[in-house]
Order: C-alpha cells, then structure tokens, then sequence
C-alpha cells in the first residue's frame, strides 16, 4: 500500500492546481439531492462539508493555472463563462466522496511521511540536490499555500488516488474493440488527383456594395491591434549578477580549487580483449610479446574491431576502475599484462593519447567570475524581492523601487498581444515571455501588479505606462487591402466549386485522365496514405476529403493556401492483417485502456455521490457564481 502511494508523490503542484484527479468528469447528476444547508457550508457529502472559502481558493487557484497554461490572464467572469467554477465544484464534490470512501475504508497517511516524500521531491532542492527550506517556501508563495495545506492537500490526494487505482487502474481491453480501432487507424488508400490553379478562376472587380460588405464582415484583419507600453525590474540571477564584482582573489581560489577539473582531461583510445581467466590471458599475452599482433589474439577470439573498442575516454568515464588504472598507466601501443576487471579478465592496448588541457587563469578568469557572480545572485534574490515589496508597501514609485535595488529600469513596447512591435518584429529578450505579455495585457495604467516569476528563480516586476487600444482603419485607407481579400475570397470559392462540378462528372462516369487533359494538367499520384498522415503535396484537408469518400469514389478538397483545389480519386487496397501483438496495436490498446480508466471513474465517483447524498446550498452557490 505505501509503495502504492509513493507512486504518487511526485507532480503535487499540479494536482493541487489542476484538482484531485486529473480526469474529465460528468454533468453532476444530482440535482434532486440538493438541500441548503446552513452559514458559509457551500456544499456537503456524507461528513465532509465544502465551504464557501475553500471553494473560492480553489477556484481562484484554478484560474490562475489556466491563464497560466493557456498564456493569457482571464477574469472571473470569463472564468465562469467558461465553466471552470462548475470544474472546481465538480472536484471538489469528488474529493470530499472520496474523503468519505477512505474514512470508511480507515485509510490514513501520516502527515510525517507526506513531509518526507515533500522534501524529496526535486522541485523543492537546490543546486547541490539537497531539500531547501527556502526554496519550498518560494514555490508556497507563488502558489498561495500554506505548509499544512499543502500537506493536507497531498496527503488527501495520494489516498484518493489509491482508491481510483484500485478501482480503475488497468482495465482489460475487448480485443474486437482494439481490432475495429487498429483497422480505422491503419486502413489503406491510394488517391490520384489533378490540382486545378484558382489563377485561373476570372474575378470581376467588386462592386463598392460588395467591397464594403467584405471590408465590414473581416474588420479584424483591417484593424490595428491594441499595444502597450510596459517598464520592467528584473530581478533575475543574469541581470543581479551583472551588477557584482567579484573580487580576484575569489576568482584565483575558485581556479586553484577546480584546477584539474576546468580544462579537457587526458583521453585515451582504449582496446581490450576479455578472458575466463587469467591463464588464458597470461597465453595470449605471451603470443603478443612475441610478436603476434594484439588484433589478431581478438579476433582469434571471435571479436570485431567495434567489439574490442572501449572508447575514446577520459580516466573517469572509464566505469571498470581496474581497467581504468592499468590504461591510464600504460604507454601508446603497448599491451598491458592480464587486468581482472568486475566481470572478466582483459588484456589492454592503448591506441591513441588526446593529451588533457588545462585553461591557463587568465583564459579561464570570465568564466570563473560569471559564474560566482551568478551564484551569489541567485543568493540575493530573496532579500531583494523583500525588498522591493517593502518598498512597494511603503508606497515609493516604480522608478524608486529600481532605485532600492540598484537595478535598472527596462522600457518594453509599444508591443502588441503576440510580442511584436509596429513593424510587426518580434520585441526581443523578453523575460518568461508568454507569462509577461498575458500579466501586462490583463492588468492596467496605475495597477500595482504581481511579479512574474522566471524559470531561473528570478522575478520581474512590471508597470504598465501606456495603452494604445485595438482600432479599426479607415475604408479608404484599407481599401487596396480590402479588394485584394475580396478577390482572394471569389478565387478561393470559385476553383472550390469547379472542383465539385468536376467530381459529380466523375460521379456521373467521366474519366480522371480525361478531366486532366482537358484542363491540361497533370495526373499525381499517391500510395498507402492513412487517415493520420499527410504530406506536403497531399496535406491534411486532402486526406481528409480522400477517407469521407467512398472507398472507389471522389472528392474534391481546397489546397491550404486557397491556391488550387485538388480534384481526388480515391483508390482502396488492401489491409494488411490485424496483429494484436504488435506496437501499434499495444498502443492502441493502452490509449482505449486510458479513455476506460476515465469512464470507470467517472462513474465509480457518481456512484459514490449518490451513495453518501450531496447536498448543494444553491443561494449561496448563485451567489458564488456570479448570479444576483
């Protein structure tokens, strides 16, 4: 059971974040069991009672992590639009009947062992490996736990975890179920086609009515994106390094101390032949003392040359100390006597010596320097980020808050929303680049905002200055651009529908080679195509067209760029024979087994919210949803 729980120790962040399981669930299926219960209780299981707090933390942390994930900062309200309030009630539902399974099958962790599988996780180790304190109290702010939330939290869903396993883990699988999916997946058509060019489709000059319909129904691509202006603290190990100098006796001691290890160490090109014994390699060593070759002895022996190379490796990549120590002490081509390694007996030559290089202290003086100045940054950036909010809560501006930290100030933008500037460039060197576009284009002018933490345990403040909104150009100004999509628009629809004028000839007995000529162009062809593969000159939409067709028909299928449109014969071959031991078809079976764990599931938790009754206060839900 412990081991069973261990499995699940690892990804705790997320789970918190995402919810207790990370499965899609049901519509709730409750709704004749709702009763109001009392005070802040927002809903209740069996025991386990949900408030109107927990939910609303939960929530927000939800929010949070989808912006995240989708790089881009939503509001509440969109958030709940969405659903995602209906997600985090629904987890929570599950998790409080899960709480109820595992006290009545008196299932419990202690809160020690959860601390213990904590501090091993990775996430929370420095640079030596070892636990950090401090590090695990920066992943809790950024998240907004508390200690013992967070081992409540994973304590919990290691044990609901255990519970879905036992109930969902590893389904079989019908074979006729994996069989019919592996034949959908694998199944085999031919296509030739012709590609009729939309260059050819005549488009009319539009009328000023069409034009202005045109222009009105696509005012996005007519429109200049909103842009900000934003100014950044970086607060990070490269920009807090650059501010350090480091004095030169620490860089003489660094050198000194990592001397032998700075530089390219000694390589040798290592040959061995293995013996049972030390008799047989004595023998052999013998024969090549006098005179016969050492390569010869191996292959006598039935080696190759790939077989009697060890490498060319340094003394410590070498993983056999005893053959290591006798072939960094022997001379170039000479054979050494019989070596006992850990698993066999070996006589070694030599071949090659790549001798070791050692950087002088001024060629290695940057580096050294770089590197302890990044070291200690990294140290830094705790006590300045306290003190930049200690600034910040004794109301100093922006540019004092650089000031308190003796960083300087970066100006960023005008940018819009995907990061490019007015000419459409990429904004360069951006730090966490998606997070800070999506955290300045949700906040505002005069907003106090949240930093942005980066990869490298660093922070970036930022102050949005100015706010250029999304406008729609002039008619007259986008109207060369307007004619040129309207008539982009005819072609594309006109070469679509020539196309399928073309394919109901076919349908009706005329001849793919006839077509072709007729227009002049060329038949293709193509082989084995299957419904998940496509090509540059048969791209997705084609295959697509090809597999809705019958298995002899036709089909018509615009090209990507509006270019052409494929005129298509599909041409059915046949299936090579379901072999349920094979890859592709354990693949499958183990992606249907994923889909079964989640219905399992999903129905195993109605059963247990129906076993132990939910009751939901729905004023208070109204209220929490943003209904008044």
């Amino acid at each position: 059971m412990i081991e069973a729980l261990r499995s699940h120790a690892s990804g705790w962040i997320a789970k918190i974040l995402i919810g207790l399981l990370a499965i899609s669930f049901a519509v709730w299926g409750i709704g004749d069991m709702f009763r109001p219960p009392q005070n802040n209780v927002l809903a209740t299981v069996g025991d386990q009672e949900i408030t109107s707090e927990g939910f609303e933390r939960a929530f927000d942390r939800e929010v949070r992590a989808f912006g995240e994930r989708a790089g881009t900062n939503i509001t509440a309200e969109q958030a709940r639009a969405i659903g995602i309030d209906r997600e985090v009630l629904n987890q929570m539902l599950n998790g409080a009947a899960l709480d109820n399974q595992a006290a009545r099958l008196d299932l419990r962790l202690a809160d020690a062992y959860v601390a213990r599988l904590l501090a091993e996780n990775p996430a929370f180790h420095d640079a030596a490996g070892q636990f950090s304190p401090e590090r695990f109290r920066q992943v809790l702010r950024a998240s907004g736990l508390g200690e013992q939330e967070v081992i409540r939290s994973e304590r919990d869903a290691m044990i609901s975890n255990s519970i879905i396993d036992a109930v969902a883990a590893d389904p079989a699988v019908p074979s006729t179920l994996t069989e019919i999916a592996w034949l959908h997946r694998n199944e085999l058509r031919d296509a030739r086609w012709f590609t009729l060019p939309a260059a050819t489709v005549t488009v009319p000059e539009p009328t000023d009515a069409e034009l202005k319909a045109y222009f009105d129904a696509n005012q996005a691509k007519f429109t200049t994106p909103e842009r900000r202006s934003a100014t950044l603290i970086e607060v990070t190990p490269a920009t807090v390094a650059a501010a350090i100098d480091v004095p030169e006796a620490d860089v003489r001691a660094e050198y000194d101390r990592r001397r032998e290890t700075l530089g390219q160490p000694e390589k040798r090109r290592i040959l061995q032949i293995p013996f049972p014994d030390a008799s047989q390699a004595q023998a052999a060593r013998d024969r090549i003392a006098s005179g016969t070759p050492f390569e010869d002895v191996a292959r006598e022996r039935g080696l190759k040359d790939s077989d009697m190379l060890l490498g060319d490796l340094a003394k410590a990549q070498v993983i056999d100390s005893a053959v290591a120590e006798a072939a960094f002490a022997l001379p170039l081509n000479e054979v050494s006597q019989p070596v006992t390694g850990r698993l066999s007996t070996f006589l070694i030559k030599v071949a090659a010596i790549t001798p070791g290089q050692t950087p002088t202290f001024g060629e290695a003086r940057a580096a050294l320097a770089g590197e302890i100045a990044m070291e200690q940054a990294r140290e830094q950036i705790i006590d300045l980020h306290g003190r930049i909010e200690d600034a910040r809560a004794a109301g100093k501006t922006f540019e004092e808050l650089a000031q308190a930290v003796g960083l300087p100030l970066r100006a960023v933008g005008p940018m819009s929303r995907d990061g490019r500037d007015a000419q459409g460039l990429d904004v360069k060197d951006l730090p966490e680049r998606e997070t800070l576009i999506a955290a300045v284009f949700g906040s505002d002018t005069g907003v106090e905002n949240d930093p942005v933490s980066t990869a490298d345990d660093g922070f970036v403040w930022f102050d949005v200055r100015e706010v250029s909104p999304a406008a729609l150009r002039p008619f007259d100004e986008a109207k060369g651009e307007a004619i040129e999509g309207w008539k982009a628009r005819q072609r594309r629809d006109g070469v679509l529908a020539a196309a399928r004028a073309l394919v109901k000839r076919l349908e009706q007995g005329a001849r793919l080679d006839d077509l072709a000529k007729e227009a002049g162009l060329e038949v293709k062809q193509a082989q084995g195509l299957k419904r998940t593969e496509s090509s540059e000159s048969f791209d997705a939409s084609a295959v697509q067209a090809l597999f809705a067709a019958p298995p002899a028909g036709f089909a018509a299928a615009l090209e990507p760029d509006g270019s052409g449109a494929k005129v298509i014969q599909s041409m059915p071959v046949m299936q090579p024979p379901f072999n349920a031991g094979s890859e592709d078809a354990r693949a499958i079976d183990r992606v249907l087994a994923q889909r079964l764990t989640g219905d399992l599931s999903t129905l195993y938790l109605q059963g247990l919210q129906q076993q132990y009754g939910v009751k939901l206060n729905e004023d208070l839900w109204r209220k929490l949803a943003g209904e008044r």
